[in-house]
């Protein structure tokens, strides 16, 4: 939408993406995008989220490459919806040797 004439002179990126609603939506954001920076892009996946939970979404799957930090901001900002996050392999095994501790 950044590339489209006009759209964004009309309508939101968070209206866009909303658009999709309420069929499943994959977001995704590259690392250091000039065009369109990650805070601008988590902003939007917030505001999507609230679309999501006024059309009766109970829980969304995040990418594996959201910071616990980015996480727990989406939870804040819409605390009624779970959050299912996946996490690679070796991270799972350091928190379980660290809780067998």
């Amino acid at each position: 939408c950044n590339v489209l004439p006009h759209v964004l002179s009309k309508l939101e990126m968070f209206d866009v993406y909303s658009l999709i609603a309420p069929r499943p939506l994959i977001m995704m954001q590259g690392y250091n995008d000039e065009y369109f920076p990650s805070d601008l892009f988590n902003r939007n996946a917030r505001n999507v989220l609230l679309t999501y939970k006024k059309l009766g979404a109970e829980r969304i799957v995040v990418a594996r490459e959201l910071s616990l930090k980015e996480i727990k901001e989406m939870h804040d900002f819409c605390p009624e919806v779970e959050i299912e996050a996946f996490i690679h392999g070796a991270i799972v095994y350091l928190i379980v040797e660290d809780v067998a501790i």
